[in-house]
């Protein structure tokens, strides 16, 4: 029986262990990530950065 959703299926390994499962799956993970602009990632810094009053 073929996958039905072999086409949109991501490309995971068979086999391996469990640390090269989580590498595997980060490398997955970073690769569908949207690319932050330059300046998208200054202001989550500033935003980080600012003082929070609770």
């Amino acid at each position: 029986m073929k996958n039905k959703n072999s086409n949109n299926a991501l490309p995971f390994t068979w086999g391996g262990t469990t640390p090269e499962w989580q590498q595997e799956a980060k490398d997955i993970t970073f690769e569908l990530k949207p690319k932050e602009t330059k300046e998208e990632i200054k202001k989550d810094i500033e935003y980080g950065n600012q003082k929070q009053r609770w």
